[in-house]
């Protein structure tokens, strides 16, 4: 009964109050929304490039040592925790290279200067993902290059180039955008 009303409360948007603030929590969790979501934007700006390019290079080059060391370095970067990945990032990127801030900005930064301040808590997430949606579309673009609109295309003379842009890609990145959708939640 309790959790019932809770729960209705929170629908309506009354989170309760704080137990060590003695204030609601609505205000604490609107003002933390806003950073949520720039973090998850910088992580899906940093992810889709990096997981969908390499998995198309794994792909198109199935077998090659560049499809092994993708795949190899996907599933490297997804086995080891985000909290493991994100130490060792803030440890060489933060302080032993000092290419990126180790601390938040200030609350009335800019646009582009919370987003600077935000790469390194984004690279540990895209880094695990990345590897995931790699190997997704790795997959999707073998079996597009294997499906008889390929062999087809190629038949009839199109260069390879236009193979790949006009019938491998688009096939092979339908279940990629699904599999993005769900790991859009995880962020």
């Amino acid at each position: 009964v309790q959790y019932w009303r809770w729960f209705s409360a929170a629908l309506g948007g009354d989170f309760g109050t704080s137990l060590s603030m003695r204030a609601p929590v609505a205000p604490f969790v609107l003002a933390s929304l806003g950073r949520s979501a720039a973090l998850a934007g910088i992580i899906l700006l940093l992810l889709v490039p990096l997981g969908v390019g390499a998995g198309i290079v794994a792909g198109l080059n199935q077998g090659r040592l560049t499809d092994r060391l993708i795949v190899l370095a996907g599933v490297s970067f997804g086995i080891v925790p985000d909290f493991v990945s994100g130490l060792l990032l803030l440890l060489v990127f933060g302080l032993w290279l000092n290419w990126l801030p180790i601390t938040g900005a200030a609350p009335g930064a800019g646009f582009w200067t919370s987003g600077y301040y935000l790469i390194l808590p984004a690279l540990p997430l895209v880094l695990n993902l990345a590897g995931y949606l790699a190997r997704m579309t790795r997959a999707g673009v073998i079996e597009a290059l294997a499906a008889d609109y390929t062999r087809t295309a190629i038949l009839k003379g199109l260069d390879r180039r236009q193979v790949i842009i006009r019938h491998v890609l688009p096939n092979a990145l339908t279940p990629t955008i699904a599999v993005l959708a769900t790991q859009s939640g995880y962020m």
